[in-house]
């Protein structure tokens, strides 16, 4: 058979499969190639995805085809030229990302360059302005080997340059679909671009401001400011990419599109499937007028007139409601968008009135549609030693529910850049990089952690965004699955492996879903007050033989505690002995035939007969030097004043600013060494890890790099016989005894003990006990708690109270909806509410300018915002937009306050 009757068998006419395979001996990217024979392949995946979107097109307005055509990749190193494409600006002018200008984008022709070796090859100029290629229309790009059908970005965004924005390989578009190929770093062999000139370098360096996949940019108009330039449009990024397929596509290639930009009839644009992901999340569009025919002689072509055409496109499903004519009324789809404001749609019988009312009339979109799909990732491997990223959805830059589907997207990201790592110097207590002698080899440093702007991940969802994971597999990135600003992540069957954090999560949604955005807090609960009077809890009586006997003041000897391995019971009713801080010993002594009390003081040992006995806490404070250094040198802490401490007592290292020095561990027990190596004065310790160590003079290593220290001796720790509890066991005498204070002011049991003696009281005392309140309240009671409500006439009837892991957070609703509420807040005298939604967190602005580079704006009432607060700004006019302006998804960042009723905005 020829080879020209073979071709007609292995060619796609319409364009549904494409292929590329640069080994070919007939593949090339020249205009005149279709790409759609296997006899003729295209050299390069970017060449074959522009002509996908061209096989897309149809002469008309809105009606192009969507989720046609499929990219076969045969096995081999395919490179992507994924630097930023250029912006078109005007007739047959372009900006360059990096701030220059050029003309040099012709239509394609015989002469065109797309040998991507080329600095100047015209396929990267149609990529994403933030760089990317652009999977169009749902294309659907599939590999014929996993391991050996290879992509190599050409562009890496420069780790470095902190001006140079992070970018990525393929941006993709609703429904398209990624099968079995592998993504790997830029070529060790070669040379990639890492900035936004022509400049070449070899690619030893972090990919980490690299990922695989991130959405093509559909919703947000483009706008630019950096140290590059400054520039601003009322187009999008994918509107842009469409622009510059329908001008490389010109009367030389043979295959025209027509009109050019910037012609406003453009024929060539967005499909809304590829940027409202799976569908509408719902919206109701209020109706103007509509008709059947021509408004006089009606027909089955339904013409619509709306308030806003916002979210519809052709074959986009809705609902029709409340016109008159119930003909008019029903589910149907999007026919075709003649104008900006209106829609047709087909009926199955004509109406009978031609022009009905459509007082109250409205078009809700259908949420329950399949039109378009989200974005799916399956069986791709993602192979890095350079710290490549995976994927990122950002919400923000699609509609509809936002989503992602990935399965068996295996991601080994390594990092052998030494400047993406540092190491704790506990010297000097600062993190050191590469650049510091002894550092040369970081990146294989067990104790070596990523720099903070040096992090890689694997899954990353922000903005509400959605993806499902399926059997995903994640190697070594420094986070594995990420979910920020109410992104939302379902896991499935999949794995974490090495890295340094394998799930992370932050922050919350922007605004509550309606059926959370119902209730009021009405009321701070308070804990209930303890109203109980304090009762006694018995402990033991008192030797009196030999407390008298042994005539130590300070030292009341425990009956029948004489037991060594047994010591007296000191957890009482879950109440320890001696751990209140005015902790007394108390007992009933008849004398001259009444009964009266007696006490005294319980005390720490080795502080009794001083000036500054200690009853529960033993607690001294780390001297600092002026420039706020904590005085510890040679793993000895200096303390302001002497200390009571007994060697090998349990202490604890509480820092008042929350920072500890390196080697101490928060909340653990250490031992005090009071003497030894280094304590030259009563006013020094060190810390052992055990009692032993402490007897030892085996301390722990510490530097002086903490906060306000106190380092301080709890009874609450210690059990009876351990060093600095006051029941210890007195071995001359084979007994226990509570230390207690020696004046005679703070215990007055001694004394009455040694003047009645055994004559009067016997062997032993009563019992003795202590004080302590007895706390009858439930849990719920001891804590602060919030009434929540929810109205009944709220008007939600899927209202729900807060669940366990939910955010509470101020209503979604925070401007007043009319001129008559928001002067109810500021009525000088009583007034009523309408419903349970006015006056609901106001936020209104008094007064707003602008300087040309800086947005100020004043607040009605205290703000309560910070420095680096997103919020968004509505319902602004200005004498040159008299219409009012919202930006629900315009984020801007607080960048200085000037008092608690103004802000400043960037």
């Amino acid at each position: 058979m020829g080879l020209s009757r073979l071709d007609n068998f292995l060619k796609s006419v319409r364009g549904t499969i494409l292929y590329v395979d640069p080994s070919s001996l007939d593949s090339t990217d020249n205009i005149e190639n279709q790409g759609n024979s296997l006899t003729r392949p295209f050299k390069t995946i970017q060449r074959a995805l522009i002509e996908s979107a061209r096989f897309s097109y149809q002469i008309g307005l809105d009606n192009d085809r969507f989720d046609k055509t499929t990219i076969l990749v045969y096995p081999g190193e395919h490179t992507i030229d994924n630097r930023p494409g250029w912006i078109p600006d005007g007739a047959n002018n372009y900006r360059l990302r990096g701030g220059e200008t050029s003309n040099d984008f012709p239509p394609f022709d015989l002469t065109t360059t797309f040998d991507l070796s080329s600095p100047d090859n015209q396929l990267y100029k149609l990529n994403s302005i933030h760089g990317g290629v652009i999977i169009p229309r749902g294309t659907s790009l599939v590999g014929l080997d996993l391991r050996k059908t290879k992509i190599r970005p050409k562009y890496v965004p420069n780790p470095t340059n902190d001006n140079i924005e992070r970018s990525c390989i393929f941006r993709v578009t609703g429904t398209c679909y990624f099968w079995q190929f592998s993504l790997f770093d830029a070529d060790p062999n070669g040379q990639c671009y890492t900035d936004y000139t022509d400049n070449l370098f070899v690619p030893n360096f972090s990919h980490h401001k690299l990922s695989c996949f991130e959405y093509a940019d559909g919703v947000n108009d483009v706008s630019i400011s950096d140290a590059f330039q400054t520039y601003s449009t009322d187009r999008t990024d994918l509107e842009m990419y469409y622009e510059k397929v329908g001008l490389a596509y010109g009367q030389a290639s043979g295959r025209q599109i027509q009109p050019d930009y910037p012609s406003s009839g453009l024929d060539i644009q967005p499909k809304i499937g590829e940027y409202r992901i799976v569908g509408p999340t719902g919206g109701n569009i209020g109706i103007t007028s509509i008709r059947a025919g021509d408004g006089i002689t009606p027909t089955t072509t339904i013409t619509a007139t709306l308030e806003s055409i916002t979210g519809l496109d052709v074959d986009t499903a809705f609902r029709i409601n409340n016109v008159s004519d119930n003909d008019y009324n029903g589910e149907f789809v999007v026919t075709s968008v003649p104008a900006t404001n209106q829609i047709t749609y087909q009926v199955q019988n004509a109406p009978i009135n031609a022009l009905p009312s459509v007082t109250g009339a409205s078009l809700s979109l259908k949420t329950d549609t399949v039109a378009s799909a989200s974005p799916y990732i399956f069986n791709v491997s993602l192979r890095s030693v350079y710290g490549m990223c995976g994927v990122l959805s950002d919400g923000d830059k699609a509609t509809g529910f936002k989503s992602m589907v990935l399965a068996q997207f295996t991601g080994i990201s390594l990092q052998k850049d030494d400047r993406a790592f540092v190491l704790y110097n506990t010297t000097t207590g600062q993190y050191t990089d590469s650049t510091v002698p002894g550092n040369e080899n970081l990146s294989i440093n067990s104790r070596a952690v990523y720099k903070p702007a040096y992090e890689s991940f694997h899954i990353r969802t922000i903005n509400d965004a959605y993806i499902q994971n399926v059997s995903i597999f994640a190697i070594g990135f420094h986070s594995h699955f990420n979910a920020e600003s109410g992104g939302d992540q379902s896991i499935n069957n999949s794995n974490s492996n090495f890295g340094s954090k394998s799930l992370l999560a932050s922050g919350f949604k922007r605004n509550a879903f309606p059926r959370d955005d119902v209730g009021y807090i009405t009321h701070v609960i308070p804990p209930r007050e303890i109203e109980t009077l304090e009762g006694t809890i018995e402990f033991i009586g008192i030797d009196v033989a030999k407390t008298v006997g042994v005539a130590s003041t300070s030292r009341l000897y425990l009956y029948n505690e004489t037991n060594a391995s047994t010591p007296p019971q000191n957890v009482l009713q879950g109440y320890r002995v001696g751990a209140k801080t005015d902790d007394t010993l108390n007992v009933l002594i008849s004398n001259s035939g009444s009964s009266q009390e007696y006490s005294a003081n319980i005390v720490m040992p080795d502080t009794q007969g001083t000036a500054n006995e200690t009853i529960a806490i033993k607690s001294f404070q780390v001297a600092q030097s002026i420039a706020g250094v904590s005085s510890i040198t040679s793993n000895v802490f200096t303390l302001t004043q002497p200390h009571t401490f007994i060697k090998g007592e349990s202490v604890r290292v509480k820092s008042f600013t929350g920072n500890l020095p390196d080697g101490i561990i928060s909340n653990i027990t250490y031992y005090a060494i009071t003497s030894g190596t280094g304590i030259t004065s009563t006013t020094q310790i060190k810390l052992a890890k055990t009692p032993n160590d402490a007897i030892n003079d085996t301390p722990i290593s510490v530097n002086n790099k903490g906060g306000i220290l106190t380092i301080e001796s709890r009874v609450v720790d210690k059990t009876p016989g351990s060093f600095g509890h006051p029941i210890q066991y007195d071995t001359s005498q084979n007994n226990w005894y509570i230390n207690v204070s020696a004046a005679s002011t703070q215990n007055s049991i001694y004394s009455t003990i040694v003047s009645l003696g055994t004559t009067a009281l016997g062997a032993s005392t009563p019992r003795t006990y202590l004080y302590r309140k007895v706390d009858p309240r439930s849990v719920l009671d001891t804590i602060y708690r919030l009434r929540y409500v929810i109205p009944a006439s709220a008007g939600v009837t899927s209202a729900r109270p807060p669940l366990d892991g939910f955010i509470i957070q101020e209503s979604s609703t925070t401007i007043g909806s009319s001129d008559a509420e928001v002067a109810k807040a500021f009525s000088p005298t009583t007034v009523s509410i309408s419903n349970e939604n006015e006056i609901r967190n106001f936020r209104i602005i008094s007064n707003a300018s602008w300087d040309g580079t800086y947005a100020y704006f004043d607040t009605e009432l205290p703000h309560e915002l910070s420095i680096g607060s997103q919020v968004s700004i509505l319902n602004v006019v200005s004498s040159a937009n008299t219409a009012e302006q919202s930006t629900p998804d315009l984020i801007l960042v607080i960048v200085s306050l000037e008092s608690q009723v103004s802000n400043s905005l960037l």
